[in-house]
């Protein structure tokens, strides 16, 4: 009996398994719905509109009635939802609808979460309005200009595109208080320079903005730091919210506290050097606190840097273990003085005590001593060690060639007696050769400009002098960066005895159009227009290739102004078919009204040049040009009265140059020899018979460098001179012309005097009503010294420069006519602004004053020469 319920409750389990079994046969899952028609509505949209829903069992009669409830919803025409397959298991589901077309007109926009901003601001800022069609576009636009407003951190978005219409629905939290302006108020004070620069610096606009507790406490902070910079350390800003007739505005209150002076500056701790010796050559400053304290204004951020220049002065005369610390500043009662104090641990002093050599074969101990800048007896510096010293013993070997030659300085210190012996192990290498070259970042420029700089070439013993000569050359291309940064030019071991050289360059801009207004002293007002090209492939006017990156210079301008109307074309090619030859030529129109005469001259010109060795060049040009004398004045000097007319000028000029400047456009170290014979010849079609011979010498010697840490750009301070002698001849009862005699005088020459008026005069125009003698005009005569020497010193990097200078010069009817009482002597000052869109052409304004002149001299203390765009 007790059997029998079990065996029924087995049957009953056995019959529900069977049940479920073929239950689960006849069980249908829907796996997907595929929506096909819709574009305005999303998949998301239409789902959400049936019953039917995927890994749920299918239900034929609620697919049924799916379709109903599309077409109820009102966004569809119509609705197609075909039954499945009824023999598969996995069931899938398709629905293809063509939508109704919607109003897109924006019917209404709702706003939610203003606390004290009205709708109506919020609504004037967007260009979505009610009335006009919605656009994506222009609505993603309106939500980044509410943010903007930073009214709120977070705006939420709701935009329901019904048939009907477009409904938006904006949530906003207010969490940046609304002010429709600011007030400054300082006690004791007046508040203008603080208002502007609030203005400028963080207030654009004054009116209508909001702020948070973090902003209101930055722009205390700022304000703090505005008056930290005018000596008030103290200063404490409170704020304040007011309403000022119905307006909002936010009171900044200023306490500026005492201003702050030095009180006082001592250094404890400083056996070795006295205060008076730490200020003068740790370049702490002329005076104690002289430094710190300038036009009353006390700079805390000098105290951070001084304590490093402290310890490198110690370190240099062997004081390794220096320590220099800042005490915190102490302040009187009233605070308005502060007393500093440099807390400075000498150490001992280390020396050094014998230096050896290891390894070294090439050369004796001996010679590489004497390279050296540190002795037995020199105080230990490990800069000057590892640096200096390191590199003159690998330079030494580099200029025999063996550049990868290495040297270990091992440094053994005595803390005992503090001496120090240093031992330089030398890893000698033999000779290399020059392996590949390789050239990179000459996107535009063809790699044969850059090889033709070049004085080493694959297969040649390395140089040092070619080296270095190979690098400069690079570095005077007008169209390569002048960053130190972008310019690598080194060897690298490519091989046991090979090594290969690296150029890498960044091209910089090579063209320039050029159009504006010029003054100065010479041609009074002038327009110009200008094209040039420093880069210019000639190729390209035959089809072959780009027209930039041969390396030549194409330069067209055109010059129209009051007293002087010029125009040219000039092509130069430094290296023809990259060989040691130059050829340019150049076409011109000049025209110009002198006060006694009016000159024009239409020509051309052919050079040629070749490069003798290294710098020095020669060159060849032929000149050929009408000139035209006319509206000379009856009261000219007869040698201007004797030349009115037309007529041909040829000429034939040999010129030697040696020119090892920097830089051609800029030098600022080097020097340039010019030496030059002009031939004037008849028999070339010409019709004077005259000879020129011209020296000049420009010299540049730098003095100091200001770095720039952040480009690691050099702006030296340097002396610039400048010397010329010039003089013509005739011969065979030839005369010189006007075009080829010389003026002097004015802001190229001698500053301090009007432009061309130092020379030789005509005859006296006789007396005035007032007894005084007329002075005769000033002409160009046949022999001309001019020397002009300069201090340059960098203003902002080398943008700007302030030059003192010294001029001397004057111009003589002849040579014999030559007298050293005759020259003339101006000092002044200048003031050079040169302008990187405009090629780097200066704004030239001078203050000069005579030194020596002569009663009848025409001064001119202030003298200009700019170019401005329009």
């Amino acid at each position: 009996m007790a059997s029998k319920p079990s065996f029924i409750l087995l049957l009953l389990l056995l019959f529900i398994f069977l049940h479920n079994m073929l239950l689960s046969q006849n069980k249908r899952i829907v796996k997907s719905i595929g929506i096909d028609g819709n574009d305005l509505i999303s998949k998301k949209q239409i789902l959400d509109l049936i019953n039917t829903k995927v890994n749920n069992e299918f239900d034929q009669t609620i697919w049924s009635k799916d379709r109903a409830q599309l077409l109820e919803s009102g966004f569809f025409k119509s609705a197609i939802l075909p039954d499945p397959n009824s023999r598969l298991k996995n069931v899938r589901l398709y629905i293809t609808v063509v939508e109704k077309k919607f109003d897109k007109t924006v019917r209404s926009i709702k706003i939610n979460g203003l606390k004290n901003i009205k709708e109506e601001h919020i609504l004037a800022l967007l260009n979505t309005e009610v009335g006009k069609k919605f656009d994506n576009k222009v609505y993603d636009k309106d939500i980044q200009r509410l943010y903007k407003q930073r009214f709120s951190v977070d705006i939420k978005s709701n935009v329901k595109e019904t048939i009907t219409g477009v409904y938006i629905e904006l949530e906003v939290a207010e969490d940046r208080d609304w002010y429709d302006n600011y007030k400054v108020q300082v006690k004791g004070g007046t508040a203008g320079s603080l208002k502007k620069h609030l203005k400028e610096q963080i207030f654009s606009n004054a009116d209508n903005f909001y702020l948070d507790d973090g902003e209101i406490s930055t722009i205390k902070k700022r304000i703090q730091e505005f008056y930290k910079d005018k000596s008030y350390y103290f200063a404490q800003v409170k704020t304040a919210i007011i309403l000022e007739r119905g307006l909002k505005k936010i009171v900044f209150i200023v306490d500026k506290g005492p201003k702050l002076k030095m009180g006082g500056l001592e250094y404890i701790g400083n056996k070795q050097f006295s205060q008076k010796n730490l200020i003068k050559y740790a370049g702490i400053g002329v005076k104690p606190y002289g430094k710190y304290w300038l036009k009353t204004k006390f700079d805390q951020s000098l105290f951070v840097e001084d304590p490093v220049k402290l310890v490198q002065f110690y370190n240099k005369h062997g004081y390794v273990d220096a320590k220099v610390k800042v005490e915190p500043f102490e302040y009187n009662t009233s605070k308005d003085k502060v007393f500093i104090t440099f807390n400075i641990y000498e150490g001992p002093r280390y020396i050094i005590s014998k230096i050896n050599f290891k390894g070294n074969e090439l050369f004796t101990d001996e010679d590489l001593l004497s390279t050296l800048k540190n002795f037995p007896g020199s105080p230990y510096y490990p800069r000057n060690i590892y640096l200096k010293d390191s590199e003159a013993i690998t330079k030494l070997y580099g200029n025999e060639g063996r550049l990868f030659t290495l040297v270990y300085p091992d440094i053994k210190i005595d803390p005992d007696r503090h001496l120090v012996e240093i031992t330089y192990e030398i890893k000698e290498k033999g000779k290399i050769k020059v392996g590949r070259i390789h050239i990179r970042g000459n996107d535009i420029t063809r790699e044969n400009v850059f090889l033709r700089q070049l004085e080493l070439f694959p297969g040649d013993d390395y140089d040092a002098f070619k080296f270095n000569q190979s690098k400069r050359n690079l570095q005077r291309l007008p169209f390569i960066s002048k960053d130190p940064r972008k310019f690598k030019f080194e060897m690298i071991p490519s091989g046991e005895d090979t090594g290969d050289l690296i150029v890498e360059i960044e091209e910089a801009d090579s063209g320039n159009v050029q159009f504006g207004a010029a003054f100065n002293e010479i041609d009074s007002a002038v327009g110009t227009v200008s094209i040039s090209e420093s880069n210019f492939n000639w190729m390209s006017i035959l089809g072959k290739g780009h027209f930039k990156g041969g390396g030549q210079t194409l330069a067209i301008s055109a010059a129209a102004g009051v007293e002087s109307q010029r125009f040219s074309i000039s092509f130069h090619n430094p290296k023809i078919f990259d060989r040691q030859f130059s050829f340019g030529m150049s076409s011109y129109l000049r025209q110009r009204e002198f006060s006694e005469y009016d000159e024009g001259r239409l020509g051309g010109e052919f050079r040629f040049g070749k490069q003798l060795m290294g710098d020095l060049w020669g060159n060849f040009q032929f000149r050929l040009e009408r000139i035209e004398i006319d509206d000379v004045d009856e009261d000219a000097p007869q040698v201007i009265i004797n030349e009115e007319g037309e007529y041909l000028v040829s000429a034939l000029t040999f010129r030697l140059k040696y020119d090892k400047r920097n830089n051609f456009s800029f030098p600022t170290s080097g020097y340039f020899i010019s030496l030059s014979e002009t031939i004037g010849e008849s028999i070339f079609f010409g019709e004077k018979d005259f000879t020129q011979t011209k020296f000049e010498f420009k010299g540049y010697l730098p003095v100091y460098y200001n770095v720039n840490q952040e480009t690691k750009m050099r702006y030296p301070f340097f002396f610039a001179t400048r010397f010329e002698i010039a003089a013509n001849f005739p011969y065979d009862g030839g005369i010189v012309p006007l075009s080829d005699r010389f003026f002097t005088g004015g802001p190229t020459s001698v500053r301090g005097f009007e432009a061309n008026q130092l020379g030789p005069r005509g005859e006296s125009k006789g007396f005035n009503d007032k007894g005084e003698e007329i002075k005769g005009d000033v002409f160009p005569g046949n022999f001309r010294v001019v020397g002009n020497l300069e201090f340059n010193i960098p203003l902002v990097d080398q943008t700007i420069y302030l030059a003192l200078f010294i001029d001397s010069g004057y111009v003589w009817e002849n040579a014999q006519d030559f007298d050293f009482e005759d020259l003339r002597l101006s000092a002044g000052v200048t003031i050079r602004v040169r302008i990187p869109q405009l090629s780097n052409q200066p704004i030239s304004l001078n203050y000069a004053f005579p030194l020596i002149d002569d009663k009848d001299d025409d001064i001119e203390k202030f003298s200009f020469n700019f170019v401005t765009p329009f």
